[in-house]
């Protein structure tokens, strides 16, 4: 069964419908985050951050890889969909066992007995994330956002109360493990029963179609893994070479910036990767889409990482107390890092939609090579430093990125620094308008909503003075959607 050519209205509905998935998962993850930082120690968070690495590297092999073959390929039988669920299945109970047998030794490493059964109960989660990629590959395929957006309102409320229970009542750390694993089970599951699969074929497990799955996967596979070490090194490293404590301030730092960049990243795997495939014939008109997106998104990513900039002082006092204090300058200089990702994973996108998955694995490989020098020289100076070391990574990464871009499709430098040059001046006007209201001798959550409310006011002063066309198009279709006249 093939899918037609992706139409603008699909790739904004698509959108719609993403953004809300992630923003609905975002506003309940933060909600439920806050209280359990209020109730935990940053030792928690430090040793949850440690078995979170180890699981999600094991995770890469059953989220990224053959998984990502049904998107990219136009047509799609029931045993392409078959044969992907059932190698994922057999290597994520391999994984798990190899997690059994190694789990022991991670924790001897750190000097945390308490690791083992972190990780050997975590490892349960495996083979429901290996269902989950292969149904959540299929409703992409297809444009099932709308099911993808109810299953995560469902699984994350319910696994977040239960997380909040078990943290009240003094289950500390196993707290964030039910909450991780209870998620997984339940996302696997509503997929699972909410997604019928509607396409041609048999239901037969073929092994010759293997060897193109593979082909493509592995390509895939390793440019995640090579990323996913330049991207968690940092937090190994910081757990031994420092402290789980300062880990804890680490990511805690890194939270809230996170958190918005995962919104955009959702959104872009999530859409732009079938959008950017059914235009790949066209390289002219796959340019235009390109530049349009990254546009867009960095009217949207400059204001609001530079005003979480100016804002972190009080939403760290605010939402999770004194006690988290020394994430503050963490959290500042991750921001700047941040900033890089939308357009990085844009550029990914493209990447693999026009099948350079070779190209974007020697991007991978050359940011581990520049990562890794720069974390071992940095981590002696504090955490601090290792966030400045990841902002020198993502500079090299965006030049990187140019230069295939340039490859692909014939987008320049000059073209790059033009398209940005708007929405950084008015992130820039934003944050300088509010950061001095953060030392007001005010309640910190006053100040928060003062800069809140000021920032925007200027943000929409700014777009509607300089009369910014991408944002014109998606008001008035948003507008037009919802049936309102101006």
């Amino acid at each position: 069964m093939q899918v037609e050519k992706i139409s603008r209205s699909q790739v904004l509905n698509n959108s719609a419908w993403k953004f809300f998935e992630s923003i609905g998962s975002s506003v309940v993850n933060f909600l439920i985050t806050v209280f359990l930082a209020r109730l935990l120690s940053p030792d928690d968070y430090g040793l949850m951050a440690i078995v979170l690495v180890v699981i999600s590297f094991m995770g890469l092999f059953v989220n990224s890889g053959i998984s990502s073959y049904l998107v990219f390929i136009k047509d799609i039988r029931k045993e392409d969909f078959l044969t992907v669920l059932v190698c994922n299945l057999v290597v994520s109970l391999v994984l798990m066992a190899t997690l059994l047998l190694l789990s022991t030794k991670i924790a001897d490493y750190y000097s945390a007995p308490s690791l083992s059964s972190l990780i050997c109960t975590m490892s349960i989660a495996l083979p429901f994330n290996a269902v989950s990629s292969v149904y959540n590959a299929y409703a992409i395929k297809f444009s099932q956002f709308r099911t993808l957006f109810v299953r995560n309102m469902i699984a994350f409320p319910v696994s977040g109360v239960v997380a909040l229970a078990m943290a009240y009542w003094g289950f500390g750390v196993w707290a964030l493990v039910a909450q991780q694993l209870i998620s997984s089970i339940l996302l696997a599951v509503i997929l699972a029963l909410s997604i019928r699969i509607e396409i041609d074929g048999r239901w037969v497990f073929q092994g010759k179609q293997c060897g193109p799955m593979i082909k493509y996967g592995v390509y895939v596979l390793f440019a995640s893994i090579v990323a996913f070490i330049s991207d968690n090194i940092s937090d190994l490293l910081i757990g031994k070479k420092i402290s789980p404590q300062k880990l804890g301030y680490y990511n805690r730092g890194g939270y809230y910036p996170n958190a918005v960049v995962n919104i955009a990243n959702n959104v872009l795997t999530g859409v732009l990767f079938p959008a950017f495939v059914s235009y790949n014939s066209n390289l002219i008109e796959l340019k235009a889409k390109f530049r349009k997106t990254v546009r867009m998104l960095y009217y949207i990513v400059f204001p609001m990482f530079l005003g979480l900039i100016a804002c972190s002082k009080p939403l760290i006092l605010f939402t999770v107390s004194d006690k988290w204090a020394a994430s503050i300058p963490v959290m500042q200089i991750i921001c700047v890092y941040y900033m890089a990702i939308p357009f990085l994973q844009t550029g990914s996108q493209a990447c693999l939609a026009t099948g350079a998955v070779r190209l974007r694995m020697v991007g991978e490989i050359f940011k581990m090579v520049i990562t890794l020098p720069l974390l071992f020289l940095f981590v002696s100076h504090g955490i601090e430093a290792v966030a400045c070391a990841r902002v020198l990574v993502n500079v090299f990464m965006v030049v990187y990125s140019m230069f295939l871009n340039k490859k692909i499709m014939n987008y320049g430098y000059l073209e790059f620094l033009r398209d940005m040059m708007k929405p950084l001046a008015i992130g820039l006007l934003v944050a300088l308008c509010i950061y001095p209201l953060a030392y007001l001798q005010i309640n910190c959550g006053m100040v928060l909503a003062l800069q809140g409310v000021v920032g925007v006011s200027i943000y929409f002063l700014c777009m509607k003075v300089m009369k910014i066309e991408e944002m014109e198009e998606i008001t008035s279709i948003v507008l037009k959607r919802l049936k309102i006249k101006k």
